[in-house]
């Protein structure tokens, strides 16, 4: 960790003077890659591709050096558990930080020492080729300051996987919760799944493997089945019909350009019956289902459509569209990325209240005594 006096100085206008595609200093970067990798996994890769990315994850880097703070600190009222290996074999004891998770307890749960509490599976963005578990680190915090506790979870990232890589191994993270949760108080038959952008993708492919035997054999992806009572969908991407048809939305231009990182995942289901949004839906055999978005995020209309479809499903569903004030933004995925503004707060005691609806009788949100 850095010393407090050069956190302070990534809080001050040293933070902010850059221009966008202008790079980083060697300074900037180095407290970026504490939540994601630059070129590091970029080796042996198309050199026109690996640019492309590197650029994408050095302008996203810049929208986050300004809120270092806010992913470092662990207040008193939260237990860290972090960087626990979630591969298992062979695989567990040489984990890369791809492979890694962080559980976050509330306080009270770890002092009282009792019966397993609710939890929720945090499945972080980055368009599939940014950022690891602590991108998300500040909202996983709130999570369990509500009295949840929290699996937060890295994985590989493109170009160095494919979509179907991320599936299994965010799989991985399914058959960890079963075998070792109960040692950090774990209830994986009280169970929620929290996404943002790109992580709702993996999170609804998850369910459709987890809930659909026919799918999970599509894909070889065979998470391990647990309870999920509720779902929680931030700034959500989620639609990929347009790998199948030219003239579907596209979630801000993603897909088309993300294509070959669906190569393999499209060659798998098409033509199966299960490749389009409406088709997952059923085989995921969706939970409750809570959408936030807002009007200045880029993928509003695919969360607004998922709140459609919903609807149409007669799925017990929640969407929120938040509009910001005069002179004031809300941006995609205000609600993990900036998480001290009013509106942010709104969103999570919403989220929690919705999860908290959908809690099976006689679960209590801390541990009994």
């Amino acid at each position: 960790m850095l010393p407090t006096t050069q956190k302070a100085d990534l809080q001050g206008a040293d933070a902010l003077m850059f221009d966008r595609n202008d790079g980083l200093t060697d300074e900037q970067k180095r407290i970026a890659q504490e939540w994601t990798y630059f070129d590091e996994d970029l080796a042996g890769v198309d050199p026109s591709v690996a640019a492309d990315i590197l650029q994408h994850r050095t302008n996203f880097a810049h929208n986050d050096l300004p809120r270092y703070a806010f992913k470092r600190d662990i207040p008193d009222d939260v237990v860290l558990y972090r960087d626990i290996p979630y591969m298992g074999g062979a695989d567990a004891a040489s984990a890369g930080r791809e492979h890694l998770l962080d559980v976050l307890l509330p306080r009270d749960a770890v002092v009282r020492g009792g019966a397993p509490i609710p939890v929720i599976l945090e499945i972080h963005g980055g368009a599939f080729f940014y950022g690891f578990k602590e991108i998300n680190r500040a909202h996983a915090i709130v999570l369990a300051q509500h009295g949840y506790a929290v699996v937060s979870v890295s994985y590989s990232l493109y170009p160095a996987v494919d979509f179907i890589d991320q599936l299994r191994e965010l799989a991985q993270v399914t058959r960890w919760m079963r075998e070792e949760g109960p040692r950090y108080l774990l209830d994986a038959d009280q169970a929620f799944i929290t996404a943002d952008s790109a992580g709702a993708v993996q999170a609804l492919h998850l369910l459709a493997a987890m809930n659909n035997g026919v799918y999970a054999d599509l894909l070889d992806v065979h998470p391990v089945k647990f309870g999920v009572l509720a779902v929680g969908f931030k700034s959500t991407m989620l639609n990929l019909d347009r790998l199948f048809d030219p003239s579907a939305r596209d979630a801000g231009g993603l897909v088309e350009e993300l294509e070959p990182f669906f190569e393999r995942y499209r060659g798998m289901v098409q033509g199966s019956g299960l490749a389009r949004l409406d088709d997952l839906l059923g085989a995921a055999a969706m939970p409750p289902t809570w959408v936030a978005t807002s009007t200045d995020d880029f993928l509003e209309a695919t969360s607004l459509e998922l709140g459609a479809k919903l609807r149409d499903l007669g799925i017990d569903h929640q969407v929120l569209d938040y509009r910001a004030g005069s002179r004031e933004c809300l941006p995609h995925n205000f609600i993990v990325g900036m998480p001290w503004l009013k509106e942010s707060r709104d969103a999570v005691e919403s989220l929690i209240g919705f999860f908290t609806d959908h809690l099976t009788p006689r679960t209590s949100l801390v541990a009994s005594e």
